[in-house]
């Protein structure tokens, strides 16, 4: 204080809302302002705030990515509504589900996105008139979860080799072919009353 007067000259007040300030002094009680109204400031970024993790192609990302709409200081803009969109930024893999969610209250939540592929991948996060976020980077894995019978077979006589000999893929959840699999698949007879012979397991 300066002849009993304190002036203050450069507080700043981040958020949004109102405030009240409180004033002490050693040995004295506070003083309490009036409320002050703050006006948020613009939104000028996209920041995450849940980063993707390591993931399973197809399955959705656990826990989901959260994306948030802030101003220059680093705010929360609670009044924003504008919309995000996830696109692939470094990696090979594929989004699939809700690639764009509207904020809400500045908060846009990615519920049921899933990437299809392998490999290392990062996403970017952006907002029309937004400076974006580009996340870490995260592995994403294939499981072999299915197969398919991507040739199939027929032509045959008893006895005699198959005229087409059946192709068997290995799959992850997205349905993409696991190109790392190796396991063996063996065949069967299913239905009827036939005898399959000849080399029954392959590996993949």
């Amino acid at each position: 204080a300066v002849n009993g007067v304190a002036t203050f000259t450069n507080l700043v007040l981040n958020g949004s809302g109102s405030a009240t300030l409180s004033f002490s002094y050693p040995a004295t009680a506070s003083v309490t302002s009036q409320s002050i109204t703050i006006t948020p400031a613009p939104a000028s970024q996209v920041v995450l705030t849940t980063q993707p993790t390591a993931v399973e192609s197809g399955v959705r990302f656990s826990p989901v990515i959260v994306a948030e709409v802030r101003d220059a200081n680093g705010q929360c803009v609670t009044t924003a509504t504008n919309a995000v969109t996830v696109t692939v930024a470094s990696g090979i893999g594929t989004l699939n589900g809700a690639t764009t969610v509207q904020a809400v209250n500045g908060i846009a939540t990615f519920t049921d996105l899933t990437v299809a592929g392998w490999g290392s991948n990062q996403l970017a996060f952006s907002a029309v008139g937004l400076s974006q976020a580009v996340s870490n980077a995260f592995p994403v894995t294939q499981v072999v979860r299915n197969a398919a019978v991507t040739l199939q077979p027929s032509g045959s006589e008893s006895g005699v080799a198959l005229a087409v000999q059946p192709v068997i893929e290995l799959r992850d959840s997205a349905g993409l072919r696991v190109v790392s699999a190796s396991q063996p698949v063996t065949a069967s007879v299913a239905s009827g009353t036939a005898v399959l012979s000849g080399t029954v397991t392959v590996s993949a």
